[in-house]
């Protein structure tokens, strides 16, 4: 309300105020003015994320010999590239096997930082802030990328005291292959509240925008071996529970889910819940009889319902997630997997209007499966359906060591900046707008655009929008960031119009707060 209140007060500012300045060698712009017509151009609202895999070192640290400045100048590698293609999200992996990318007093440093568990950096920081601050400072969004329930990937690794894996009744074995078992986190035991407990404390202590979690919830199955969760499934019945095996565990899943969403939000109104489960819910030769739909043929492959316990459509369509990103895996061509149909199907689930996104394997790309076009294609296909807001890609190297991929993201596919998309049931309020000057300094051969924040909300972001000649420059840059420098002429050409915007961290913009210095835009076509 308060910035609605507001409003009315900030327009009238924003044709009030302009400092120019007068000088030395500048030119006091008397000329300038504004109009109630707006020339600004539009900004394209998409999800471009990456998914930042930390566990075994895939994508970041390189391996487990780096010392802290390696690995902070792998992260500024990383994210510079993420800003060069207009880029607006990492999903970094902070707990990949019950462990931390970050000082926790709950669970162990990770074995991808100095090649065991429970071994901190050296020199000592904290990854996670590291990451948070230079992307932040890049004004690109980071997602805390957390693992619910796998603990180890191998049984036999070497883990510390505080390891889950010591605690009595939270985990169990199950096989990787005949002679190997990972462990897991029981669903139905107390190790669920400890990843509940994890997720709080990274949400209470960092600046995170938010939380995503991948397919990882009962373990992928291996030769048809049943959980052992026998046990627990025996003392819910003892208490009277009623639900079948299958349903039990499917709500020992939701549980989780719905009490995330809403403690991270208590914590942080701000804060966003996204899940990227397995692309296949159910395949069209699935189980029926349960109420559950089926993907349409020829959809077939693993039941992410029936298998992995993931009820990835009562998540969406109760509202307990903000997004979905389905990994869809597969080609456009494919078979049995058409990216396109699975791709529609969760579009038209998406009953509660949350976002979708597409999770695209750019790591098919990286390894020759695919060609640059086909990842192209897909990005161009979800922007083709207006149910679909954005992508993810998997994963951060894949692009990284793709010249190919990289360079035509840089310089076609994310060419212009992108908006995140709104979240407007988290916060549906635009903030007010800021009020801008213009500086010109005749001596030196510059200007100056810049703006101060008006009202109460704090911008996450500002657009910037400028008209030389006929082409429009966007920039989308990050809150602290309050001015942009200029040549007073580019090419010959002059500065027309300018416009600076507020976007919060929920991505709602602010009306623009505009500058024309040439009437002559206005009722033209310039806008783009």
């Amino acid at each position: 309300m308060i910035k609605r209140a507001f409003a009315l007060l900030s327009v009238a500012a924003a044709t009030a105020v302009s400092s120019w300045a007068q000088s030395g060698t500048s030119k006091n712009n008397d000329s300038v003015f504004q109009s109630s017509t707006n020339v600004m151009p539009t900004f394209s609202r998409e999800m471009r994320g990456m998914w930042v895999t930390t566990v075994f070192n895939l994508d970041w640290p390189s391996n487990t010999t780096r010392t802290t400045a390696q690995q902070q100048q792998e992260a500024i590698d990383m994210l510079d590239m993420c800003a060069a293609m207009n880029v607006n999200t990492v999903c970094v992996q902070v707990r990949s096997q019950a462990d931390s990318l970050y000082s926790s007093t709950i669970e162990p440093w990770g074995p991808m930082l100095r090649g065991t568990f429970g071994t901190a950096p050296n020199p000592l920081y904290d990854p996670l802030t590291y990451w948070i601050t230079q992307a932040k400072a890049r004004g690109i969004q980071v997602y805390a990328w957390i693992n619910p329930y796998r603990a180890l990937s191998s049984s036999t690794s070497t883990t510390p005291a505080n390891h889950i894996s010591k605690k009595a009744g939270y985990t169990d074995l199950y096989p990787t292959s005949a002679t190997a078992n990972s462990v897991w986190i029981d669903p139905s035991g107390p190790g669920a509240q400890q990843t509940k407990d994890v997720i709080n404390d990274v949400v209470t202590r960092y600046d995170i925008d938010g939380v995503i979690f991948d397919d990882y919830f009962y373990p992928y199955p291996y030769n048809s071996v049943d959980y052992p969760d026998s046990d627990a499934y025996a003392a819910y019945q003892g208490a009277g529970g009623t639900l079948s095996k299958k349903e039990w565990r499917i709500k020992n899943v939701n549980d989780l889910v719905q009490s995330v969403n809403l403690s991270i939000k208590q914590i942080k109104p701000h804060m966003k819940f996204g899940i990227s489960p397995f692309g296949i819910y159910r395949s069209s030769n699935g189980i029926t009889g349960d109420g559950r739909p089926r993907m349409p043929s020829p959809v077939i492959g693993l039941n992410a319902v029936d298998e992995l316990y993931a009820d990835s459509l009562k998540w969406m369509q109760s509202g307990w997630i903000d997004f979905i990103a389905p990994q869809i895996y597969w080609s456009i061509g494919s078979t049995n997997q058409p990216h396109g149909t699975i791709m529609n199907w969760w579009v038209q689930q998406n009953t509660a209007g949350r976002h979708v996104y597409v999770a695209n394997a750019a790591s098919s790309v990286a390894s020759g499966s695919w060609s640059v076009t086909e990842l192209v294609n897909q990005i161009n296909l979800a922007r083709s359906n207006a149910g679909v807001t954005g992508n993810i890609h998997y994963r951060i190297s894949s692009v990284q060591d793709t010249a190919t991929l990289r360079n035509e993201f840089t310089n076609n596919t994310y060419k212009e900046p992108a908006l995140i998309p709104a979240y407007t049931w988290i916060d549906g309020v635009p903030p007010l707008p800021p009020l801008v000057s213009l500086t010109q300094n005749t001596g030196l051969g510059t200007q100056t655009i810049a703006w101060t924040p008006f009202g109460s909300e704090a911008a996450n972001w500002y657009t910037v929008a400028y008209l030389v000649g006929t082409t429009w420059t966007k920039r989308i840059v990050p809150a602290t960031t309050t001015s942009i420098l200029l040549p007073l002429k580019s090419s010959g050409k002059a500065l027309r119009a300018f416009g600076v915007a507020s976007v919060d961290r929920a991505g709602n913009s602010s009306t623009w707060s505009q500058r024309i210095l040439d009437p002559t835009v206005i009722g033209t076509s310039i806008r783009d």
